[in-house]
């Protein structure tokens, strides 16, 4: 004969079991079968700089920059870079403002296309360094020639690199995501 204290621990267990033991498969079958093609992080289209490079010229409004580095002449596929990072600017919305383009270049430009930058890129800032050129030009992985795209933080920090390919929507998720989880800027 069972008593009732007997049938209310059994009950009790009961319970405890139908609430945890549905945690304890999920945390079983997590760990003992991973996903290969689960990603790891949420975002990161572009290429994440480790090493520690700091600009400290470029800040103080505490935005965030894209900087282009531009030669002397623009071809199409610069043309298309700046518009790219313009239209992924304006794609931005309510957090546009917390980003800056910057054009740098280690000399001058030719007229045309500082006259193309004024008609159709008003709000890029045009800077003229060649010590932060030469800084980030050795950051450009083997392979990519031009028309890339730097991401510094507002306290100068270099933070990743977008190369051509990756201008557009995954540098708009990236940015999305990095503006949203951000608390500077």
């Amino acid at each position: 004969m069972v008593t009732t204290f007997d049938k209310g621990r059994k009950e009790l267990a009961a319970i405890i079991a139908i609430a945890v033991l549905p945690f304890l498969i999920g945390a079983f079958l997590f760990t003992s079968f991973p996903r290969e093609d689960m990603p790891d992080q949420t975002v990161r289209e572009g290429i994440e700089i480790t090493q520690e490079i700091t600009i400290s010229s470029l800040i103080g409004d505490g935005k965030w920059r894209l900087i282009h580095l531009v030669e002397d002449v623009c071809d199409e596929q610069c043309r298309e870079a700046l518009f790219l990072t313009r239209q992924t600017r304006k794609a931005l919305s309510k957090h546009a403002g917390e980003l800056r383009r910057v054009a740098l270049t280690a000399g001058d430009l030719r007229p045309n296309f500082l006259e193309f930058l004024a008609q159709e890129h008003r709000a890029l800032s045009l800077v003229s360094d060649d010590e932060i050129f030469a800084k980030l030009i050795v950051l450009v992985p083997d392979g990519i020639e031009a028309n890339f795209v730097f991401l510094v933080d507002p306290i100068g920090k270099v933070v990743m690199f977008f190369p051509f390919e990756k201008l557009g929507k995954p540098l708009l998720r990236d940015l999305r995501y990095i503006l949203r989880s951000s608390r500077m800027g």
